[in-house]
């Protein structure tokens, strides 16, 4: 029953609620031509779709009667910009209640004051001179050619770019995003999840700002809402009338939660706030696990139903109540008998009849039990009565933490799960339940398009399209997804999801930047088993994208090394070695070509031999320009160490390639092995990066940390990879001074510019594991290089990071400089058996 427990609370914290509204009004404050109860997902304008009135049709029922067009929404790419940053306007969807043709037109605003000559859809504010504390915002006007409507978002406030300091770029979506609650706001057209960590701790609100357009990008973006976050994960749910989120109860770390929170949406996009709401009445005890519905009951007033949940006990609760929340917000307790208690039952609510469905739920028993039955409260004939069973209907099998669409006497019962399983596994319900309200029937038909068995937790009503947006959460907490099931369908159709434009939870992947922005290339997608992504997804303005290649690919890997190097005309060159091997390096060697993004397989020529396969090794890479003793030096790689794929001896091998060039990166290599004098010994999951060139050579390889045959190292060492045509050149061990980090393994170590000289003179090293199976990602340390190769001297800082937030403890992160933003760009990693697949920037200054 413990394990049936663990799984309810996930469905509820996971859960999102079902949106009965249509969540938009016009501009001007006045009523839409949609009937206020009509919250079943029907027709919203009594046929007509997009928004639009029949033709000579008005709502007051006279002739035609111009209307201003409606705009969804505007958003900005960001909220908290920096100085030299270029923000951008997404427009949402927009349409013409007449039907008539809409254009767009936009103009920045400083300080609530139009910016001359600034009416493009971005805003380079380095190009205006921004300073920090200042306010920018953009009014965007949509006109019909004879009525105008206005939507603002902002204000962005600028902040100082003067510190070193953490911010995350993309919500967590994986395990550690602990009570995930995402819904749709229809008005502004985007999609809102707020997340806490383990710790309950809120990652804050986070918005994908859908576009206008179908050929523009969606992107999330962090909301900037002031005020107390819930600290709890349970219900969330829509009250478009007063343009707000209403989240109430969930589990924190203490126990179930009876807290009411509000999201206030009344402002412009980035004036949202948070707010706890004290309800007058008599309020529910704690609980999470809670069944909730948004309707109109007979007397016009919309209410809130609650229904059950678990307590402290994990016991589930046998009452309900209604939260009134027109006039204000008021708790009432229902007097009326009601079923017996289960938790997350579907609710929907028949609006023609009044009448008030619960079917299926789960009960709390040893093995858990799954219901298939229905029961109706008719709240205008009998509200004294409470809900009864209705005879002769039960669903074609149990259900429950599913969702319900109504159309008409048509009721659509999808997603959740059939059954729990002793064990705690759950089987995933895949079909459509449909059930008839005029013959009181009920069928089921299979629906298409489900991600991989996750479970469908919300269904908010879209009134500028025919479609539904859904918001899916599978039960072991490991994707955050949102499809659209448009009406009359039976497949659903990804918006954001993994596998169209979200990478999984990563370790082991590679990073770098180019002009695509930051490039995550394959990489471990499990920890218990051999699963990896052989794909690329790029990262900019605040939105992934899948990379489309061509050629064979290396497939999927992980612990292979690549050449993240950022200077110009070098990206994204070397992926060589990495787990599964096939047996030589020759044949997990390649490189990604630039500008035809053509994965290209390098030859290796054998010289003395082949490397074996291995992982957790470093890669070195030399661009040797002009002759030496004679010879030719082109350019160089090589790989130091490793763990053999195979045996699982850690190395101390050393093997260089002398490469050809052809006016871009070195290409064929033949790899022999270098006996290099004073080698740091065996060592695997080290750390190794490159010095930046400046006149001259990109030449030095420093490599620090790692794990070897006697456990952990602190050691740092120089190498010149491009000093002889022999490589037999001494490794130089570093001195090491200041406050240095302990012995670690599977950290990052990344370049970090000097603004004055545009060298190579700092480096940031950060994560991993220490000897003690301690990790120390919350530390920062700058490494100093005194630029001296014979007498090499590392000085270490543990730098103090500023900003209200810092990633957790992982490693095996993909790190990456960014020189164009100066920062260190961070997505995934390991941390106490989970995957991370959220994305962070470490400003540098």
């Amino acid at each position: 029953m413990r394990r049936f427990t663990l799984i309810a609370l996930a469905l509820a914290s996971s859960a999102c609620s079902l949106i009965v509204g249509p969540g938009s009004k016009y501009l001007d404050g006045s009523a839409p031509p949609i009937d206020a109860g009509d919250f079943d997902g029907g027709d919203l304008d009594g046929g007509a779709r997009d928004g639009a009135l029949p033709d000579g049709a008005s709502p007051d029922g006279g002739t035609t009667d111009p209307l201003p067009p409606i705009g969804s929404g505007v958003g900005l790419s960001d909220f908290q910009p920096v100085p030299d940053q270029v923000l951008t306007a997404v427009v949402g969807p927009y349409t013409d209640p007449n039907g008539d043709s809409v254009t767009v037109s936009i103009q920045w605003t400083r300080n609530g004051t139009a910016l001359p000559g600034q009416t493009a859809r971005t805003l380079d504010l380095a190009a205006v001179g921004a300073s920090a504390t200042e306010e920018f915002g953009v009014e965007v006007t949509f006109s019909d050619g004879t009525l105008t409507s206005m939507i603002t978002a902002g204000p962005a406030t600028v902040v100082d770019d003067d510190e070193t300091r953490w911010r995350m770029l993309f919500p967590p979506r994986g395990p550690h995003a602990n009570g995930g609650l995402g819904i749709f706001d229809a008005r502004r057209q985007r999609l809102l999840f707020h997340a806490l960590s383990e710790e309950g701790t809120p990652y804050g609100m986070w918005e994908h700002q859908l576009p206008a357009s179908t050929s523009d990008d969606g992107r999330w973006v962090r909301v900037a809402a002031s005020g107390p976050e819930p600290t709890a994960a349970g219900s969330v749910i829509a009250d478009p009338a007063r343009d707000r989120l209403l989240f109430f109860g969930g589990r924190t770390r203490g126990g179930p939660s009876n807290e009411l929170f509000v999201f206030d949406m009344s402002g412009s996009q980035g004036t949202e706030r948070w707010a706890e709401i004290f309800a007058t009445g008599d309020a529910p005890s704690p609980r999470s696990a809670e069944a909730r519905l948004r309707f109109t009951n007979p007397d016009g007033e919309e209410v809130i139903f609650f229904y059950s949940g678990q307590d402290a006990s994990d016991e589930a609760i046998d009452d309900g109540y209604l939260l009134h929340v027109e006039a204000a917000d008021r708790w009432e307790r229902v007097a009326a008998p009601l079923p017996p208690a289960r938790l997350v039952p579907v609710l929907f609510y028949h609006s023609p009849t009044h009448r008030l469905f619960m079917a299926g739920g789960a009960v709390v028993a040893d093995p858990p039990v799954a219901l298939d039955e229905v029961w109706v409260w008719d709240l205008d004939d009998a509200p004294a009565d409470g809900f009864t069973r209705v005879d002769g209907l039960t669903l074609p099998h149990a259900v429950f933490g599913g969702e319900a669409i109504v159309d008409g006497d048509s009721v659509r019962i999808y997603g959740g799960a059939q059954e729990l399983l002793r064990e705690g596994d759950v089987v995933i319900n895949s079909d459509f339940i449909d059930i008839d309200l005029a013959a009181m029937t009920a069928s089921a038909t299979p629906a298409s398009g489900l991600p991989g068995a996750p479970l469908v937790l919300g269904v908010p009503a879209d009134p500028f399209s025919a479609s539904r947006i859904v918001f899916f959460r599978d039960f072991s907490r490991g994707g955050l997804h949102f499809y659209e099931l448009p009406r009359g369908t039976d497949r659903f159709l990804p918006v954001s999801a993994e596998g169209v434009d979200l990478p999984p939870p990563l370790m082991q992947g590679q990073g770098m930047v180019d002009t695509r922005g930051l490039l995550l290339s394959n990489g471990k997608t499990s920890v218990e088993n051999d699963e990896g992504i052989d794909g690329i997804y790029t990262f900019r303005d605040h939105h992934f994208e899948a990379l489309a290649t061509t050629g064979d690919t290396p497939g999927a890997r992980w612990g292979a090394v690549a050449d993240n190097s950022w200077q110009d005309g070098q990206n994204m060159a070397w992926f060589l070695g990495g787990s599964p091997d096939e047996s030589m390096l020759s044949r997990s060697t390649w490189l990604l070509n630039r500008e035809s993004t053509r994965w290209e397989a390098i030859s290796v020529a054998i010289g003395e031999s082949i490397p074996d396969g291995r992982v957790g090794h470093v890669m070195m890479r030399g661009v040797c320009g002009g002759p030496e003793g004679g010879v030719d030096r082109a350019n160089v790689a090589g790989l130091f160490g490793g763990r053999l794929i195979g045996s699982g001896a850690i190395s101390d091998e050393q093997w260089m390639g002398r490469c050809t060039v052809s006016g871009g990166p070195p290409r064929d290599c033949t790899f022999f092995t270098s006996y290099s004098t004073n080698r740091p010994g065996t060592v695997w999951s080290a750390v190794t990066t490159l010095s930046a060139p400046g006149a001259g050579d990109l030449r030095y390889a420093f490599m620090q940390g790692g794990a070897g045959a006697g456990g952990l190292t602190d050691t740092a060492f120089i190498h010149d990879v491009c000093d002889g045509p022999g490589f037999t050149r001494t490794w130089i061990e570093a001195r090491q001074t200041g406050d240095r980090p302990p012995a670690m393994l599977g950290h990052s170590i990344t370049a970090a510019l000097d603004d004055a000289s545009q060298q190579t003179r700092a480096y940031l090293l950060f994560g991993g594991l220490d000897e003690n199976g301690d990790s120390t990602f919350d530390r920062v340390y700058r490494i100093e290089w005194n630029q001296q190769y014979f007498d090499p001297e590392l000085s270490y800082t543990d730098v103090t990071v500023g900003g209200p937030e810092r990633p957790t403890s992982r490693l095996f992160h993909v790190a990456a400089y960014d020189p164009a933003e100066n920062r260190v760009l961070v997505y995934g990693g390991l941390d106490r058996g989970y995957l991370w697949d959220d994305l962070w920037e470490l400003r540098v200054r």
